[in-house]
C-alpha cells in the first residue's frame, strides 16, 4: 500500500495535520462538555454531542494512521499513547463518572494504543508472509484479536474503533474512501455515531502536511480538559 494519502487538490480549504488535530480537540471538548455539564437528554446535548462530538474519533483515527506511516519510531509513538492513556484514565473517570476508577469504560487513548499495535502487526504480516492467502488470513486474525481486546477492555468505541482504524489503513491509498469506510464501521452497531461522517469534510481538505510541531500539547490536552470539566462540574 502507498504511504501517501491521496489528497484532493481541488478542496476549497487546505488543512494541515495540526489543523485536523485542533478540529478534533474542539469536537472532543464539545462532546465531553455536554456529557459532563449538561443533561444527557437535553436537546443541546443530543445535537452537540451526537453530531459535533462524533467528529473527533474518526479524525484521531485518521491522524493515527498518518502518524504511523510517517513517524520515525513506531514504538516511541506507542509508548507515548500508552503513557498518556494511563495518565488520562483517572481524569476520564472523574469527569464522566464522578469517581477516580471506573473499570467498565476506558478512555479513547487506550483504543488508539491498541489500534497502533494492530497496525504494527499488520505491516509485519505484509512484510513477513509471502502468499496472498497467508497475508489475508493473518491480517483478519490480527484485526479480530485487537477488536476483541478493545471490547474486553471496554475501551471507548471498543471493537468498532479498532475496526475503523484498520479500514482506514488498509484502504489508505484510495483517498477519501478510506476514512469513509472507517466512519461506516463506527455505525455498524447503530447510527449513534452518524455524526462521524461530518469528519469527512475536514479530511477532504487535508493537504498532507504536518503543520505545527506541538504533538505533546495535543497529548496533554486530553487529561487537562477532562480535569477542567470535572472542576467546573464541582463548582456547579
Amino acid at each position: 500500500m502507498s504511504a501517501e494519502y491521496k489528497t484532493l487538490s481541488a478542496a476549497p480549504l487546505h488543512l494541515s495535520g495540526s489543523s485536523l488535530k485542533l478540529i478534533a480537540c474542539g469536537a472532543m471538548l464539545t462532546d465531553h462538555a455536554c456529557k459532563v455539564l449538561l443533561s444527557p437528554s437535553s436537546p443541546a446535548c443530543l445535537i452537540l454531542s451526537g453530531l459535533v462530538g462524533r467528529i473527533a474519533f474518526p479524525l484521531f483515527a485518521f491522524l493515527l494512521v498518518e502518524g504511523f506511516l510517517h513517524t520515525r519510531s513506531r514504538f516511541r509513538y506507542a509508548g507515548n499513547l500508552l503513557l498518556f492513556a494511563a495518565l488520562s484514565e483517572v481524569p476520564f473517570d472523574l469527569a464522566l463518572y464522578g469517581r477516580p476508577f471506573f473499570r467498565m469504560h476506558q478512555n479513547t487513548l487506550f483504543t488508539l494504543f491498541l489500534a497502533l499495535l494492530m497496525l504494527i502487526l499488520l505491516e509485519t504480516a505484509s512484510g513477513k508472509l509471502s502468499g496472498r492467502y497467508s497475508q489475508m488470513s493473518a491480517k483478519i486474525l490480527i484485526i479480530l484479536a485487537f477488536a476483541l481486546a478493545a471490547w474486553l477492555l471496554r475501551t471507548d468505541y471498543d471493537a468498532l474503533g479498532v475496526g475503523a482504524v484498520a479500514a482506514m489503513y488498509l484502504l489508505w491509498g484510495w483517498g477519501l474512501p478510506a476514512p469513509s469506510m472507517g466512519c461506516l464501521i463506527l455505525n455498524l452497531a447503530s447510527f449513534a455515531n452518524a455524526g462521524a461522517f461530518l469528519s469527512l469534510l475536514p479530511i477532504a481538505c487535508y493537504n498532507g502536511r504536518r503543520g505545527m510541531k506541538v504533538k505533546y500539547a495535543f497529548y496533554l490536552f486530553y487529561p487537562a480538559h477532562l480535569l477542567a470539566l470535572y472542576g467546573l462540574k464541582l463548582l456547579m
